[in-house]
């Protein structure tokens, strides 16, 4: 069963390391699923899956660049999240 932009929009808000996300809606539908993506928590299961996946995608960039394409002394971004929580 595919997991719906809800459950997506969820997973990002309540992701390690994510404190904001922006989300844009062009008409009252899409604003009402990003407001019906907050204020509740998904399941486990559904949580492991799209963290699964999202590793999966994540393994083709690499976030020991800044946004500006310099390294981060050498540090990857995920360790430094890991490291302030």
């Amino acid at each position: 069963q595919p997991i719906d932009y809800i459950n997506m929009k969820n997973w990002v808000i309540n992701h390690k390391g994510i404190t904001s996300a922006i989300v844009g809606s062009k008409n009252i539908a899409q604003l009402h699923d990003n407001l019906n993506s907050v204020g509740w928590k998904m399941d486990k299961e559904d949580y492991e899956l799209l963290s699964r996946e999202g590793s999966q995608i994540s393994k083709m960039f690499d976030y020991a660049y800044s946004m500006f394409g310099m390294k981060y002394d050498e540090i990857k971004v995920d360790a430094m999240i890991d490291a302030s929580l």
